[in-house]
């Protein structure tokens, strides 16, 4: 999905620490990183993508989500 370290649905904004830096809230943390694991959202943070990308919030559709604990999350981010 990320091929290139960008983002598919806007290929501008790219995944290292200073884009990440920009969203809404800022994702260039582990704890940012945590967070959109849990519950992901469009960069301006307004909109939920929680059925589109992988998340605890989607466990239901990405079933390999719903074993991982927050210790998984921490490693992945």
């Amino acid at each position: 999905c990320h091929t290139g370290g960008i983002t598919k649905t806007n290929p501008n904004i790219g995944l290292d620490p200073e884009g990440l830096s920009l969203a809404t809230p800022n994702r260039n943390s582990v704890a940012g990183l945590v967070d959109y694991l849990k519950n992901p959202t469009t960069f301006d943070g307004l909109e939920s993508i929680a059925e589109t990308h992988p998340s605890i919030a989607s466990a239901d559709i990405f079933p390999k989500m719903r074993s991982l604990s927050e210790d998984d999350l921490f490693a992945i981010a």
